[in-house]
């Protein structure tokens, strides 16, 4: 495609000659504009970034002289506008800081125009007849994920710097700093430690159990941190679970406020107003929706270009489509195939990645009802792909003490912790000392 057929959707010559003209009058800035010459829409732009770059790589201060020249011997000087129009780059471009929100929308359109092959693509697979309906779904989901993947994609060569981080890492995670989020329950905390970016954490149980509640809860305590939270939800509300939020928030009851229920003291609506205002401040999204994997890590890009993004929550991960696939497919194999998404996910934003699971009834068969991982329902992929597997137990559903299982831990084995299960306030929490 060549920019004289292109929309205006598709590229902004304005960014581009802007991120060009700021390294120009600032060279310094050029480590911060990361993009390839093929992210440029303009051919001119395209040529005169490459040459850009091998100024750069031969250690060559980058000016305009410079440039010029270096067009000039490539014989590339009118193919990338002329004398002219390279010494006029760099007018009117203030010497700033930082070029971040233009090389966004160089790349946004790189992107764009990738996404626009792909679906260019999809349309003469589907036209020509050659291909049923599933196989052009198949293809065409797996080139638009490789888009997502690859533009604006570097592979780092650096060997040395991952080392010292992963360093730099364990010290921070001796003196209980670091990059990750506490789970707001002491004995989980000393249990299964920080819950890290790029992990997949992974709260199964039976229905009715409190999946939903916990990952509420652990999005409230981590947004309670600082960190930024979305959670979608395939099941309820979000509203019914902001409404839950509160009253977890303001240990109330939910039965004082319901319909034709008990009266609601004064000393209650003061701690659901507090409770309300100090939600407010967190950054913790919810979303009542059921995407598909592709869907779900474009709201999560989003999200996360948009205002950062540290935890995405998903309830529950059986309830997610899996998206096209093969025809015949089983339902293990769609389950497996969300499950793997999610693994990706993590690992390429670097965030955590909470899914409730729903479990078999296998455990209801054995004397003590404990579950195990194999209950895990319809994939052990799920198991697999998992860091940390928790599993909800209760003797007795009555009862406000429940367990916390972990099933698998990557770094540091299984066992299980006490907690307390206020139903009613939709809250997990410590026991306190009289109950331990």
């Amino acid at each position: 495609m060549t920019t004289t057929t292109l929309p205006p959707a598709l590229q902004n010559a304005e960014a581009e000659r802007t991120v060009i003209g700021a390294v120009l009058v600032n060279p310094s800035l050029l480590p911060s504009a990361t993009l390839r010459p093929s992210d440029f829409a303009g051919a001119a732009h395209r040529i005169i970034w490459s040459a850009i770059l091998k100024l750069d790589e031969a250690g060559t201060p980058i000016d305009h002289v410079t440039l010029r020249d270096a067009l000039l011997t490539s014989g590339q000087l009118e193919a990338s506008g002329g004398v002219g129009y390279v010494g006029s780059l760099g007018d009117g471009v203030p010497r700033i800081s930082n070029v971040e929100a233009w090389v966004a929308i160089v790349r946004d359109r790189a992107r764009l125009r990738a996404v626009t092959v792909a679906a260019e693509r999809m349309l003469t697979m589907a036209r020509s007849g050659t291909a049923d309906a599933h196989e052009v779904l198949e293809r065409g989901q797996q080139a638009l994920a490789s888009v997502a993947e690859a533009v604006g994609a570097q592979v780092n060569l650096d060997v040395a710097t991952p080392i010292e981080e992963a360093i730099r890492d364990l010290e921070a995670s001796a003196r209980s700093e670091g990059r990750g989020f506490k789970t707001g329950i002491a004995d989980l905390d000393r249990r299964i430690g920080q819950l890290l970016p790029g992990q997949v954490v992974l709260v199964a149980a039976r229905t009715g159990l409190g999946k939903s509640t916990l990952l509420a809860n652990l999005g409230d305590a981590i947004a309670a941190q600082g960190g930024t939270v979305l959670l979608i939800s395939a099941e309820m509300s979000a509203r019914e679970i902001n409404r839950r939020r509160v009253l977890a928030e303001a240990r109330v009851r939910a039965d004082r406020f319901e319909p034709n229920g008990v009266t609601p003291l004064r000393r209650e609506r003061d701690a659901i107003a507090a409770a309300a205002e100090t939600l407010k401040e967190r950054r913790f999204i919810v979303e009542a929706s059921a995407p598909a994997p592709l869907e779900l890590r474009c709201k999560a890009r989003f999200v996360k270009a948009a205002i950062g993004l540290d935890c995405l929550m998903v309830d529950y991960l059986q309830l997610l489509p899996p998206g096209p696939g093969r025809r015949g497919e089983t339902r293990e194999a769609e389950v497996a195939r969300v499950s793997r998404a999610l693994k990706r996910l993590a690992q390429d934003l670097e965030v955590v990645v909470i899914a409730a699971a729903q479990l078999s009834r296998a455990p209801e068969q054995r004397k003590d009802g404990r579950p195990r991982l194999s209950d895990l329902r319809e994939s052990g992929s799920q198991e697999q792909d998992a860091d940390v597997v928790l599993l909800l137990h209760q003797e007795d559903e009555t009862s406000s003490t429940a367990e916390v299982i972990v099933g698998k831990h990557r770094n540091r084995g299984r066992g299980s912790v006490k907690v307390r299960f206020e139903g009613t306030y939709h809250r997990f929490e410590d026991l306190s000392e009289d109950e331990v």
